[in-house]
């Protein structure tokens, strides 16, 4: 009998070691890929989500979600075992309801397996700014903070752009740090001089600097180099 007993315990132990344990996932993260952001999650970048799986690997389905309104991007399916999936701004653009400036949507990270759904803490998804900086092919200058495409309504702000001339002997050109709502576009001189492939910028405020992007469209003509005969009739 106690014989008995005893293989029947080890059967038990045998069939728990070999029993495939459900997947668990925690310790979620939502981050953006952006290096200038420093892990901010902020609505102009690709957002990384992360978790740690144990138990039995399988294909889960992972979507970000409005914590308000219960809107959720498509689901795109991944092992579980990579530990991680990459949302483009596309992807979860018709979530963000809120577009004020200074503000955020509140989103978490799902991810669901086969037996059950696993949910992130909510996180405050910032609205980023765009400070772009057009260049016509007449010379002339504007820069505007957006979101979405259109202006900020009476926001001024500080930024510095700056141009590097083509060749050593040039001058450099900037504007900045003051940028007003209703900025006066400005002329270059010489636009034909200058490296517009080098063309940078530097946010100084009024927000915080890690939502900021900077944008610069540049007419295709002001890349060629100056004629002399141009420089000669100014």
């Amino acid at each position: 009998m106690a014989i008995s007993f005893c293989g029947y315990s080890v059967f038990l132990f045998a069939q728990q070691a070999n029993a495939k344990k459900d997947l668990k996932l925690e310790h979620f993260s939502i981050s953006s890929t952006d290096p200038r952001s420093k892990g901010l999650p902020v609505d102009l970048d690709p957002l990384q989500l992360t978790w740690v799986a144990a138990g039995e690997p399988e294909d889960v389905k992972a979507y970000l979600e409005n914590v308000q309104t219960s809107l959720r991007t498509a689901p795109v399916v991944v092992p579980s075992a990579t530990n991680k999936v990459l949302v483009s701004p596309d992807a979860y653009r018709g979530l963000l309801v809120n577009r004020n400036p200074g503000g955020s949507n509140q989103i978490r990270a799902i991810v669901q397996t086969k037996k059950a759904a696993f949910a992130s803490d909510p996180v405050d998804l910032r609205i980023g700014i765009t400070v772009m900086t057009v260049v016509y092919a007449d010379g002339l200058l504007d820069v505007a903070a957006m979101i979405d495409n259109a202006r900020i309504e009476s926001y001024d702000f500080n930024t510095k752009v700056v141009v590097s001339p083509r060749n050593s002997t040039g001058e450099y050109f900037s504007v900045g740090p003051h940028i007003a709502y209703q900025f006066k576009k400005v002329r270059v001189p010489r636009p034909h001089a200058l490296d517009w492939d080098s063309i940078n910028a530097v946010y100084f405020g009024p927000d915080d600097s890690r939502i900021v992007r900077f944008q610069f469209l540049i007419d295709n003509s002001l890349k060629e180099p100056e004629n002399p005969k141009w420089k000669a009739v100014r």
